[in-house]
């Protein structure tokens, strides 16, 4: 760039110092031609000599002037050259300032990004810092609303969900006690005969309805099995005079997660039913005993009920495997529990219990204590009503009658008869 000025400097310099030449030679003609005098048709004049020197002389001075001019022009080229190279010394030095100022801005640049970064994150850290503590002072103030607000929320939402899975396992129930209802009457209507050992009382009605049901509980995988597929298979087992595998389908009844508190003590008592008619007597003392541990203690009265019915069978078998003492005690046991009920079926119970304690202190030739023990029942039930209790009366009367006979009480006999 700085060339191409000079050149053109240069250009200009000679432009001009042409012009001026050419003007000054055409001044030199003009003065020639001025000097040079016009043809004549007459002879010189004898100045003609003195004109030529004169000619000569401002030749010479123009001459002088040229070469003036030329030393002139040259002084001033090289004046201009002079200039020309200030001027590239100049712009070269604004170069390297340029350059200098460039590199400064451009540190001066990156110093005040670098500063603004800093203070970027300063000014974030700050910001984060009183955010923080805000957000502190505005957690110890609000936090405990917000924390009991959203426990509530919280807690409305699991009553929501336990409120709507509790409907519909309320509807599944429902369905299942309605496909279920017909099976589950005859269910406990045979399962009370199979308790008390009134295998006759069961029509053949029921017998074909638990066949029906027992072969499709069969055909279901034992993993899809519920109570009443098990009790079923139980009970047509246990008609069938299959003792040991109505005991297994009743153990399993037993162990049914869906099956009710009742519906398990009534399958455990008739899984001891079951073992005894197989003459696995200790089993089904056992049985007896996990009924009494598991619901001995409960109030509802079907519960209770189902807890007599286990004491009394437990007091058969021990009578039949000849602990006298210890079937004595288990009809006590009833005695005591629930010798004061109203209900009618524990009532009962009461005085079935009395009646076989009577019979075991006979066998175990406790004369005097089983006419106590059938005395009491006419004692507790003399009056009664209901068939159920009038016939254990009845039968109370009789057995005290035989026993009083074998003590030799005659009259006291022929009393109980007249009774």
């Amino acid at each position: 760039m700085r060339s191409g000025l000079a050149c053109a400097l240069l250009l200009i310099l000679a432009v001009t110092m042409a012009g001026q030449a050419g003007a000054a030679a055409e001044n030199a003609g003009t003065a020639k031609a001025a000097a040079t005098p016009a043809p004549a048709t007459a002879p010189a004049a004898p100045g003609t000599d003195q004109g030529t020197t004169n000619l000569r002389r401002e030749q010479n001075l123009l001459d002088r002037d040229l070469k003036h001019l030329d030393e002139t022009t040259r002084l001033r080229i090289e004046g201009l050259q002079k200039q020309i190279s200030a001027q590239d010394l100049r712009v070269e030095d604004l170069s390297l300032s340029a350059a200098q100022n460039s590199n400064t801005i451009t540190l001066l640049a990156v110093f005040i990004a670098l500063a603004t970064v800093a203070a970027a994150f300063t000014a974030y850290f700050s910001a984060r810092k009183q955010a923080e503590d805000v957000v502190e002072k505005w957690i110890d103030k609000e936090g405990a609303k917000i924390l009991e607000q959203l426990t509530a929320e919280a807690k409305d939402k699991i009553d929501k969900m336990v409120d709507d899975a509790g409907r519909e396992i309320r509807v599944m129930l429902e369905a299942f006690k309605a496909k279920g209802a017909e099976i589950d009457e005859i269910l406990d209507r045979i399962s009370g005969s199979v308790a008390r050992r009134e295998e006759a009382a069961i029509s053949p009605d029921d017998k074909a309805e638990i066949d029906r049901a027992s072969r499709e509980a069969k055909a279901k995988p034992d993993s899809e099995k519920m109570f009443p597929d098990w009790f079923s298979m139980g009970i047509d087992a246990y008609l069938n005079d299959n003792y040991l595998r109505a005991a297994e389908a009743f153990n399993h009844a037993a162990r049914s997660k869906e099956a009710t508190p009742v519906h398990k003590a009534m399958a455990l008592v008739n899984k001891g039913v079951a073992l005894q008619k197989a003459a696995k007597l200790e089993d089904a003392i056992a049985a007896s005993d996990e009924v009494v541990r598991r619901f001995g203690d409960a109030e509802e009265p079907a519960l209770r009920e189902t807890v007599a019915g286990a004491l009394f069978n437990k007091g058969v078998a021990l009578g039949e495997a000849k602990r006298l003492e210890d079937a004595i005690g288990a009809y006590d046991d009833i005695v005591r529990r629930f010798g004061d009920a109203e209900e009618l079926a524990l009532r009962e119970q009461v005085a079935k219990a009395l009646f076989n304690k009577g019979g075991t202190l006979e066998e175990a030739k406790k004369l005097e204590d089983a006419i106590a023990a059938y005395h009491e029942v006419v004692r507790r039930f003399g009056d009664a009503e209901e068939p159920a209790l009038r016939e254990a009366v009845a039968r109370a009367l009789l057995n005290k009658g035989v026993a009083l006979g074998e003590a030799k009480r005659f009259e006291d006999a022929i009393g109980a008869y007249d009774d």
